[in-house]
């Protein structure tokens, strides 16, 4: 917490407490003076505790009671003629008609009233109650009075802009300050502000000379009107400060502004509208962290927009020197960027010097005598637009789009015979690519409507007949993408041995369907002869169930289509069905395996592969049901 400035160990007051000395009262005793000091002691002593207690909930500068902030881009300016007195107008409510309240058409609340300043006229600042104009060069008249004045002829009224604070409470400087409600006036002529908008604290002492309030009230004394003890006060008064990202530890290390809200081009992009919490808040955030993590409430979302305008605007000149207002040239353009005005969208300048923050050349003369903003062509800008989060446990909520700039990609590098290897997700890694009958066919990525099957055994291996075909289908896919991996690709007589990455997907697997017998107590198990596979160990590894007992294949012989299994069944079969199913234990995209055949059927567009030492995706299950 920021402690007061000011010193209040100095004559007369002579409060010299020291808070390491631990004094928690101030104990007077009869028969000895009361001392000054004590008595300035005896406030310090207990407004420590209670800025303790006000360190504990609040954070330094947040809002406690009301102190509620509202921008309000939709008000008016009225340009009054150079011998009128805005102030003669302030807080009233102005009419087109003669003293009579409420008979005007046009009627308008005076928010604030400026006098006459520089080149600027008398202007007031109105939010319209009836109508929205008053004419130029007609007399504008205070409702019930005689207060009257004129609208300027020409250019009298436009659009303006105010921020009012309501009656509120702040913690500031370890006390709870009172914050009366307040109007200000962010621009006479636009309603497209940039602003930080907040409270700037001012610390004083008041005397009796500055208050005569002060005096000493009690008629009929000796004592009448005459000065006592002073008086310490902290107020707050409604401020804007202009935005710089050129110094951004200036613009958020105000030592006696709170901020409260900051306005983008007339739209807020920040408000703090609740108390800023101090232990508590950790305690919560904690807690919230703890239990939910981060997480958003209204996602952010991220678009890209053409460039949006340079930080401040130029001054009002023609030239090929392109002067700043609140501008950062150094940040925002480079030698040989494309840039026009807002005033002429279609006319370029390329940049050719940057001398500092607010000045640089461009070599084709840009404005027209008016501020305009800067728009550089080589850039883009990213804007985030609101969202709400919680961060760490911390309420995270921003209110407006806040713009990045981002360099547009300009450089061009011309790259020959360079691969682009996509990943397609699941693969298998096959060799013989060209090998069988079907040497030099290739698959064709482009036809990903084609279903190809897959076979526990080689091509070779494969019977004619449906059921012999079938006794080893393991299941189908389809083909997205070959790439080449590895291995000697040079011709066709050496491309069986390399090996190339082949991306599948929408595998499917299907069921063999036969009979066998096995005895109780029988390791060996029977399968049907036309529908197993005439190729030895075609099953080896694979599983067989029989109602709630499974068992593994240890080998498969084609001498009378034996498996032999690894525990014998507890019941006795004779030609009984069962199911041969591709149900398979791991997922095929945890499978890095290379096959050492891999043969395509150009006419029936069947592909086979025969994995060396581990069977297909670990394996086929085999069902026996009874």
């Amino acid at each position: 917490m920021a402690n007061v400035t000011t010193d209040f160990n100095v004559s007369p007051y002579y409060d010299d407490y020291d808070e390491d000395k631990g004094y928690l009262r101030v104990l007077f005793r009869p028969g000895y003076a009361v001392q000054g000091r004590e008595l300035t002691q005896l406030q310090t002593i207990l407004q420590k505790q209670s800025s303790r207690f006000g360190e504990h909930i609040f954070k330094d500068g947040s809002s406690v009671l009301g102190g509620e902030l509202t921008l309000d881009t939709e008000v008016s300016y009225i340009k009054l003629i150079s011998t009128d007195t805005a102030s003669d107008f302030e807080g009233a409510i102005i009419s087109d008609t003669s003293a009579v309240v409420g008979a005007g058409l046009v009627r308008a609340q005076v928010l604030s009233a400026v006098n006459a300043i520089g080149s600027d006229a008398p202007t007031l600042i109105v939010k319209f109650l009836s109508g929205t104009t008053f004419a130029a060069g007609s007399t504008i008249y205070e409702e019930g009075t005689a207060t009257e004045g004129t609208a300027a002829a020409t250019g009298h009224i436009g659009g303006a802009s105010v921020v009012s604070i309501n009656r509120g409470v702040f913690f500031v400087n370890g006390f709870f300050v009172l914050c009366l409600a307040q109007t200000l006036v962010l621009e006479k002529y636009s309603n497209t502000p940039t602003y930080r908008i907040g409270l700037t604290t001012t610390e004083a002492i008041t005397t009796s000379d500055g208050d005569a309030t002060l005096l000493d009230p009690s008629t009929g004394t000796t004592n009448a009107n005459a000065p006592g003890a002073t008086r310490f006060k902290i107020t707050l008064t409604l401020a804007k400060k202009v935005t710089t990202s050129s110094d951004p530890v200036a613009a958020n290390a105000d030592s006696n502004f709170i901020e409260i809200m900051r306005v983008a081009s007339g739209i807020p992009t920040k408000h703090v509208k609740y108390p800023i919490y101090s232990e508590i808040d950790r305690t919560l955030a904690r807690r919230t962290y703890d239990e939910s993590g981060d997480y958003t409430i209204k996602p952010f979302p991220v678009q890209i927009l053409n460039h949006q305008g340079s930080n401040g605007t130029t001054a009002a000149s023609s030239d090929t020197t392109i002067t700043g207002v609140l501008s950062d040239f150094e940040n925002d353009f480079a030698v040989g960027d494309s840039i026009y005005l807002s005033s002429a969208t279609t006319t370029y300048a390329a940049v050719s010097s940057i001398t500092n923050a607010t000045s640089m050349v461009v070599g084709t003369a840009l404005g027209n005598g008016s501020a305009q903003t800067l728009y550089n062509r080589n850039r883009i800008s990213a804007a985030l637009d609101p969202g709400k989060a919680y961060a760490k446990g911390y309420e995270y909520e921003s209110i407006g789009t806040e713009y990045v700039d981002v360099l547009k990609g300009r450089e061009v590098t011309t790259e020959a015979t360079f691969p682009i290897n996509p990943n397609f997700g699941n693969s298998l890694k096959v060799t013989n690519f060209f090998g069988g009958s079907d040497s030099g066919l290739v698959f064709d990525p482009e036809s990903i409507s084609t279903t190809y099957d897959l076979h526990c055994v080689k091509k070779a291996n494969l019977g004619t007949a449906v059921l012999t075909y079938n006794s080893t289908k393991i299941g189908t896919t389809r083909l997205r993408q070959i790439d080449y991996s590895s291995g000697n690709f040079a011709n066709v007589a050496v491309s069986n041995t390399a090996i190339f990455d082949m991306y599948i997907f929408d595998t499917q697997f299907n069921a063999i369907t036969a009979n066998a017998m096995y005895d109780t107590g029988s390791t060996t198990v029977i399968l049907e002869g036309s529908k197993s596979s005439a190729v030895a160990d075609a099953y080896n590894g694979a599983k067989i169930t029989s109602g709630t007992e499974t068992r593994v294949i240890d080998d498969y012989t084609v001498t009378s289509n034996t498996a032999t299994i690894n525990l014998a069944f507890s019941t006795t079969s004779t030609t009984k069905s069962f199911l041969l199913s591709t149900a398979f234990s791991a997922d095929p995209t945890a499978a890095t395996i290379i096959a050492d055949h891999g043969t395509f059927n150009s006419a029936t567009k069947k592909f086979t592969t025969f994995i060396s030492g581990t069977r297909f995706f670990n394996r086929a299950s085999i069902i026996a049901r009874f």
